[in-house]
């Protein structure tokens, strides 16, 4: 079994903050993606 670890505040907003990126970048790529472009141009419009 795992033990149960409590966040601190600060940890918290960071792994917000986190998210709130990683949907802006999942945004972003709901234009980009589409038949025929591979998985190496989508990499490097993340990169980017």
């Amino acid at each position: 079994m795992s033990d149960i670890v409590i966040k601190t505040p600060e940890q918290i907003a960071l792994m917000r903050e986190s998210g709130h990126l990683l949907a802006q970048v999942f945004a972003y790529l709901d234009e980009h993606v589409k038949v025929g472009v591979t998985t190496m141009q989508i990499n490097d419009l993340v990169e980017r």
